[in-house]
């Protein structure tokens, strides 16, 4: 049994809830209004689906909602994702679910985007097995802005409110559980998925557009292996399995080679293979830079991008004002830095680095191949991130194993952790023991036997 209730707004009176939306970046404007928008339930059995529509045309630049206080007792969320009409009304820079500190960002433009009456723009999925037979509330508050790059922005903000039926003894039945959609592009292109999750059986569409000269390659990869995905032009489509999928998108072309990475340099095939993974590009007119250092900001980007990419978790970096924005706060909120760094700019170090991957990966990524002794490394007593990566050849220093903490990490040398750290077949093997003589001096020793490689699930390749 399904009942349809449909809610009205009311003003938002608590401003202060709203004072610093993620997307805009801690600017506050008064309110303006109501944003017109309504609410859909729909409950079966012990699941209840609540759709936020438009109730009116609107045009906005931004448009976020976030839950308003605590849900009832006995009633969970169970998961949140793109409304089947969201990238239907013109929508370029975000028109996906991303949640940062509660908020979800549904729109996050550059310029107004027009959006027609009647669109679902998110639905929420409560599980409500828990609740007792009876009527409950839950609100959600809206904030929008006309204009993100105004000042001050002509923002909007405001309620609305679904009511939840549930029978008593829960009968109508169960609906099935709607499976999450992993998604992640790579190349030159844009792509666009209407939905980040979906029901057993249910059809599901994406589009992909190459750039000019590359073409386009489609996978999905379910609990099963590969899911078959039929192509119509630009728009590909597969049904949903029984579980979660990783749907991964590839642009692929004639990429020019950098006319500053000979083929003799040690950090050759790491330069390209960065370049494949969708994690490091060159600087414009066939260079790579491969002496250049690297920033803070682009130091935490790449450690964002490769847990990201081993996770296959599906982020999809919501493009702020500032470039490196949604990667700083996926870090934070991964736990890969504790706090904001105090100067984006800086020079990285490689110590900083060392620290940046060991935090970023999970525990199993980084399993030990190489016996190196603590103490071992001649120029590190003690920084327990460089040994973590010295022991799984993910780093290993120069020529006499000095690993040169202080010094700026380059470009061709982030290129070659990056590549090791998600393509553990190209880890390079080591043996550092400290001498019996003394006690101090390092001892080389060539390894014996080949690379055992740690066992790590298949990459899936991301991009922006």
């Amino acid at each position: 049994m399904k009942k349809i209730v449909r809610s009205a707004l009311a003003l938002l009176l608590a401003a202060d809830v709203m004072l610093a939306a993620p997307g805009l970046l801690g600017r506050n404007a008064e309110a303006a209004g109501t944003p017109p928008f309504s609410a859909e339930t729909s409950v079966s059995g012990d699941t209840a689906r609540v759709s936020l529509r438009t109730s009116a045309a609107m045009e906005y630049a931004s448009l976020e909602v976030k839950l308003s206080g605590g849900l009832p007792a006995g009633i969970a969320l169970a998961g949140v994702a793109d409304g089947a009409d969201v990238g239907d009304f013109g929508a370029s820079e975000s028109a996906t679910i991303g949640e940062t500190n509660g908020f979800y960002a549904i729109l996050n433009e550059y310029e107004t985007v027009s959006v027609p009456e009647g669109k679902e723009l998110a639905v929420f999925t409560f599980d409500i097995s828990a609740a007792p037979g009876g009527t409950y509330e839950i609100t959600f508050v809206f904030s929008a802005a006309a204009d993100i790059h105004g000042s001050p922005y002509a923002w909007q903000k405001g309620t609305v409110t679904a009511e939840i039926t549930k029978e008593p003894g829960g009968s109508g039945g169960v609906l099935p559980e709607a499976w999450p959609i992993g998604f992640t592009v790579t190349g030159k292109g844009t792509a666009e998925l209407g939905k980040r999750s979906a029901y057993a059986g249910e059809k599901v569409t994406l589009t992909a557009e190459p750039e000019d000269g590359f073409k386009t390659e489609v996978s999905v990869t379910g609990p099963d292996g590969a899911v078959s995905v039929t192509a119509d032009g630009a728009a590909y489509s597969f049904v949903m399995p029984d579980g979660p999928v990783a749907v991964s998108v590839v642009f692929s072309g004639p990429e020019e080679p950098y006319t500053d990475v000979p083929e003799t340099a040690w950090y050759y095939g790491d330069v390209y293979a960065a370049r494949d993974l969708g994690l490091m590009e060159g600087i414009g007119n066939g260079l790579f830079a491969p002496g250049n250092t690297l920033t803070v900001a682009e130091a935490v980007t790449l450690a964002s991008r490769a847990r990201s990419i081993y996770l296959r978790d599906g982020e999809a970096f919501v493009r702020h004002d500032e470039w490196y924005r949604a990667y700083g706060e996926y870090a934070m909120e991964s736990g890969i830095i504790a706090e904001e760094p105090a100067d984006w700019s800086a020079p990285a170090s490689r110590s900083f680095c060392a620290a940046l991957f060991v935090a970023a990966m999970p525990e199993e990524a980084l399993k030990e191949i190489n016996r190196v002794e603590d103490g071992a490394i001649p120029d590190v007593a003690d920084d327990a991130a460089v040994y973590v990566l010295y022991r799984a050849g993910v780093m290993v220093g120069d020529a006499a194993h000095r690993f040169h903490p202080d010094d700026a990490i380059m470009r061709c040398e982030i290129a070659a952790v990056v590549n090791r750290l998600l393509r553990p077949e190209t880890r390079l093997r080591v043996e550092l023991r400290v001498s019996e003589q003394d006690g101090e001096t390092p001892v080389v020793r060539p390894p014996d036997g080949e690379i055992t490689d740690p066992v790590i699930p298949p990459i899936v390749p991301n991009g922006d």
